[in-house]
């Protein structure tokens, strides 16, 4: 079973009829999503897919990703009408050709491009995410007290507006804005990166993706601190709560042309080589 999920609000609707148009001619069985949260239906169908087609923008992608359990791998075909667009890099002229191509097994057309996601735990319970996990505090304007530890060393105790654990994926999300490092998406590793910390020395730094980050929050923390994961989901935090974080087994697969070059995709998105303004000055 085949599952569409797409954002209504990016007028998208002659592309999901030609998709379904062409599912219904091939005799696909296929499910369309279209709100959020999931209905109880929709949550069931889309974990039982075998094949997600998330026609959005990057925030289309994690809203969708929320809602799943990840008890098996997730499959997705990301298909760009958003703004940026880096996990949903396809545009969406090539995105017929694309699902033809993949239902038809031609290999020669696409790639699987596996990423994998960060597994936080605190207390009792565990989360997943696939951009980042971002620990802040709920009342705007105040610094909170946190303290970082990597493979169980403690290194440093900060206040800063926050801290960023981001992804290879996620490294050109919330990361990027925050002047973190662009990781490629076949590096597993994750991203340290304090937001605004009061400090001239603590900078962002790439720790391997298989040693736990550790982040406490300061027993004697006046702030309220919250977790925020994908943007989506927030989890309330208490002064003392440790956050434990590393790259798990867990994978989501997207389905991507097989030309596709990361380095083409970024300088394409961030317009590099086309900052004209110096010759645009006139002395």
């Amino acid at each position: 079973m085949i599952c569409l999920i797409t954002n209504k609000n990016k007028r998208s609707d002659k592309l999901i009829e030609t998709i379904c148009r062409f599912l219904k001619k091939q005799k696909y069985e296929y499910k369309i999503i279209d709100a959020y949260p999931f209905q109880k239906k929709d949550k069931k169908n889309a974990n039982r897919a075998e094949l997600l087609i998330i026609i959005g923008g990057d925030g289309t992608i994690l809203t969708a990703l929320s809602q799943f359990d990840f008890q098996k791998e997730v499959k997705i075909i990301p298909i760009h009408f958003g703004r940026l667009g880096f996990i949903s890099s396809i545009p969406s002229a090539r995105a017929l050709a694309l699902i033809k191509n993949y239902l038809n097994n031609n290999r020669r057309q696409f790639k699987n491009e596996t990423r994998p996601l960060l597994e936080i735990t605190t207390g009792d319970k565990t989360y997943y995410a696939l951009n980042e996990a971002v620990i802040t505090k709920k009342k705007p304007g105040r610094l909170i007290s946190l303290e970082a530890y990597f493979s169980k060393f403690k290194a440093v105790s900060f206040r800063a507006d926050g801290v960023i654990l981001a992804t290879a994926t996620g490294s050109t999300a919330y990361n990027l804005s925050a002047d973190g490092p662009i990781l490629h998406p076949q590096v597993e590793a994750v991203v340290f990166n304090p937001v605004c910390p009061h400090s001239l020395t603590l900078k962002p730094l790439v720790i391997p993706g298989h040693a736990q980050t550790t982040i406490k929050i300061s027993p004697d923390n006046t702030q309220t601190p919250e977790m925020i994961l994908d943007g989506n989901i927030s989890v309330s935090l208490k002064p003392g709560q440790s956050v434990h974080s590393s790259l798990c087994s867990k994978k989501i697969t997207f389905i991507k042309p097989a030309g596709e070059n990361f380095y083409a995709t970024i300088k394409t998105k961030l317009h590099w080589g086309k900052d004209n303004t110096f010759n645009k000055i006139k002395f």
